[in-house]
């Protein structure tokens, strides 16, 4: 559970900032993920960067679901 929750984060971590070439400011500890956004995205990078996270959040749901007593949202 732990290695797909934090494949998920990563993964999406690296889609807006390597994909997307957004300039993210992140932070990664031992079960620590930290993201923030520049507040002055234009509006497509803003699209994309929700649509990103949208997807982490979706598939977060989806292995909480399989994971309960492990995932709560």
């Amino acid at each position: 559970v732990c290695c797909a929750a934090s494949t998920l984060g990563i993964g999406t971590v690296n889609l807006l900032g390597e994909l997307l070439g957004l300039p993210i400011k992140r932070k990664l500890a031992d079960g620590y993920l930290s993201v923030h956004l520049p507040e002055n995205l234009d509006a497509e990078a803003l699209t994309l960067a929700r649509f990103a996270i949208q997807g982490f959040q979706y598939n977060m749901r989806e292995l909480a679901k399989s994971y309960p007593n492990y995932i709560s949202i």
